[in-house]
């Protein structure tokens, strides 16, 4: 090979090193850009301002202006996820509360809002409270209650479940009753869990009352269509 040829040769090489390097810095200053943008997704938050006006309107249930507290909460809820999830949380915590010190009345309010943002994360608390001589009659709230627990089809067998194991009887009883009256999306599997779980409550109880209530359960979610 001649001088020239060989030299021209040389001339097209291109360093392999420096290339990595740079190839690497690219992937991992767009790497840092993606994360960047992924973090600040996850962790969206709402401002003072809004989690303060969430509170305040909340603290009106139970008042005339209930009816528009409602509206404006939904309003907010509708913004965005995080403003949703703030709602629900702070109406978990009010709810919560409100039932420990006066258990004879739920503001409309909170039932109204659970279903209409569908809150899930609401299951576990409106178990725990809701009222046994009430629930399947026609007193107003409580059927609500009820009826919003029974919406969520399978997604309240978790909630019934622990009410199955709460120490007071009544809401062992309405957790078992609750059970069958769920409207299942998908009936064969959720059939099939809530009477798994209702066979497993019914070994280790004691009440007759539960006992019966658990026994009607399982014969309506057996019996054939």
């Amino acid at each position: 090979m001649s001088k020239k040829s060989h030299q021209s040769k040389r001339n097209l090489e291109i360093p392999i090193y420096p290339c990595l390097i740079i190839i690497s810095l690219l992937f991992v200053f767009n790497g840092c850009s993606i994360n960047f943008v992924l973090n600040v997704n996850n962790n969206e938050k709402i401002d003072q301002n809004t989690s303060k006006e969430i509170d305040l309107l909340i603290s009106q249930f139970d008042s005339p202006s209930e009816g528009d507290s409602v509206l404006e909460l939904i309003k907010i809820a509708k913004t965005s996820q995080a403003s949703r999830n703030e709602v629900v949380s702070n109406l978990i915590k009010r709810f919560d509360s409100y039932q420990k010190n006066n258990k004879l009345k739920i503001p409309n309010g909170y039932l109204r809002l659970f279903q209409e943002l569908n809150a899930v994360e609401a299951l576990d608390v409106l178990v725990k409270y809701i009222n046994i001589q009430k629930a399947f009659s026609d007193h107003e709230i409580d059927s609500i209650t009820a009826e919003i627990i029974e919406k969520f089809g399978e997604e309240s067998i978790p909630s019934l479940e622990k009410g199955l194991k709460n120490p007071d009887w009544q809401i062992r009883m309405i957790s078992a009753i609750t059970l069958c009256r769920l409207n299942f999306k998908q009936e064969e599997i959720g059939k099939k869990r809530a009477i798994e779980v209702l066979k497993n409550a019914e070994e280790s109880e004691s009440n007759r009352n539960v006992i019966s209530a658990i026994d009607q359960a399982l014969i309506t979610l057996t019996k054939p269509n």
